[in-house]
This record gives C-alpha cells, sequence and structure tokens, in this order.
C-alpha cells in the first residue's frame, strides 16, 4: 500500500435506504443516487448498487456512512474488481440478526448475516455478492446481543475476540477488509450513540488496536466506518470529530 492519500473516499448520505442530506464527512464526495421508491430492501439495494460501483473502481478505498448497511456494497465492488477479502467487523452488535430471529425487525441489525449467506438474501442476490466464507470473518467486541444472535453466532464458524487481539488474526498475504461501527467505543466517551452499549473499550484503546491491526495487514484493500449517532443532536459535532480521530488510526500513512 501507498500513503494514506491512496485511499479513496466516499460518503454515502443514506440510512437504511432513506436520504440523509445533513451527513457530511470533511470534504469526501458523496454518493451519488437517484430518488428511490419501494421498500427499504429495494431502496437499501438501489443505494449500495450505486456504491458497489464505485468501490470496484476505487480499490484501496475508504466509506464513511451513517449505517452498517455499506459494508453489502462494499464486499459487492470488492468482488466485482476480482478480490474476495477476509472481514473484520468492529461493532458493540452482532449485526447477526434476521427476520426470524429479530426482535425489534430493524434491516440494520442484519447486515454481517446476509453476507455470510444467512437469512434474507434479497440485497446479495441484488447486488450479485457470492457469501463470505464464515471461518473469513472476525467479529471483535461484540458485546450487546440479541438471544437468537448469541446462538447463531455460536453455531457459526465465525471468530469473536477480544479488542487487544486484533492485531494477531490477520492473515498478512491475503486482502482485508475492515468495518468499523463507532459504538464499539464506551458510550461514556462516544456520545449521541443510536444504539449505546454500556461498557466497551475506550477511544484510545481502539484507536491502538485500529493502528496495531493496520500495521499488520499489508495489504488492506478497504475500510468502512459506521457513524452510528444521532445527526441531529449537540452532541453531533463531537461525536464527529472523536469519529474522525478513530478514521485517523484506520487509515495507514505508510
Amino acid at each position: 500500500m501507498g500513503a494514506a492519500s491512496a485511499f479513496a473516499t466516499i460518503t454515502v448520505p443514506w440510512y437504511i435506504g432513506e436520504p440523509l442530506p445533513r451527513f457530511v464527512v470533511g470534504h469526501a464526495p458523496r454518493l451519488a443516487a437517484e430518488p428511490l421508491e419501494g421498500t427499504a430492501v429495494q431502496r437499501v439495494t438501489a443505494v449500495l448498487g450505486v456504491l458497489a460501483a464505485w468501490v470496484a473502481d476505487h480499490v484501496p478505498a475508504l466509506i464513511q456512512a451513517p449505517d452498517c448497511m455499506a459494508p453489502m456494497g462494499v464486499v459487492a465492488g470488492l468482488q466485482r474488481a476480482g478480490i474476495e477479502p477476509d472481514l473484520v467487523w468492529l461493532d458493540a452488535h452482532g449485526d447477526f440478526n434476521t427476520w426470524e430471529t429479530t426482535p425489534s425487525g430493524y434491516l440494520g441489525g442484519m447486515p454481517l448475516a446476509m453476507l455470510v449467506g444467512r437469512g434474507d438474501q434479497s440485497i446479495i442476490d441484488g447486488l450479485g455478492i457470492g457469501p463470505i466464507p464464515e471461518e473469513r470473518v472476525v467479529l471483535v467486541g461484540a458485546r450487546d446481543l440479541d438471544p437468537g444472535e448469541e446462538e447463531a453466532l455460536k453455531g457459526s464458524a465465525i471468530r469473536r475476540v477480544a479488542l487487544a487481539e486484533l492485531g494477531r488474526v490477520v492473515q498478512p498475504r491475503r486482502p482485508l477488509y475492515v468495518h468499523l461501527d463507532v459504538d464499539v467505543v464506551a458510550p461514556t466517551e462516544m456520545p449521541g450513540l443510536l444504539y449505546p452499549a454500556p461498557g466497551g473499550p475506550g477511544l484510545d484503546e481502539v484507536s491502538k488496536a485500529l493502528r496495531d491491526l493496520v500495521a499488520a495487514a499489508p495489504n488492506l484493500v478497504a475500510m468502512s466506518v459506521a457513524h452510528t449517532y444521532d445527526q441531529r443532536t449537540e452532541t453531533t459535532a463531537e461525536a464527529h470529530r472523536l469519529t474522525a480521530e478513530l478514521v485517523a488510526a484506520l487509515v495507514p500513512s505508510r
């Protein structure tokens, strides 16, 4: 890899298929998509189809979004570019529900399950994604799991590791995609989270783990950051500043 500037950057101003015009990240260009219609699944598929096309032409890439749906578009784009990545997913939640297990019906709690071939595959099929083998997925920091997620993860080949182990789980010769949901940080240090999970590591701990991961991963092909805090509150500016610190730790400067 080259310097940080070698990473093409895009902002995805859509939340679960709905436009979020207030979502602005620095001077990064914004993904443009036509006005959307249909169900949430259909809208998400349409937005992520545009993202996939962009990623396929911009590897390595940094994607910033307000939810955890973007990784499906990222994986689709990487696969279109002929890349089958390992996936490291840092999140306070499992994002491993299906329509059969979700207690809330929240689509944003399902993308990791979808990516490995579980649950509703409408978005996956619409994007033309080949499911990621579970043994190539590492879930880091998940501490707030619904009962169905917990059971499904126990029966899966996904590896769950502590934050401190992060730098030791990568296979240096394999392409790596890292997804970071900022709610992995303790809510006492990341204000305004939409779905805060009590406990968790501090901002400095997460930043160090990300730096260690980047140092151990010479073939980092994509990174995505989910800004999962309320974009409308008085804490938004502070959450945005703290998220920028995490991005700075994640983007390699080598």
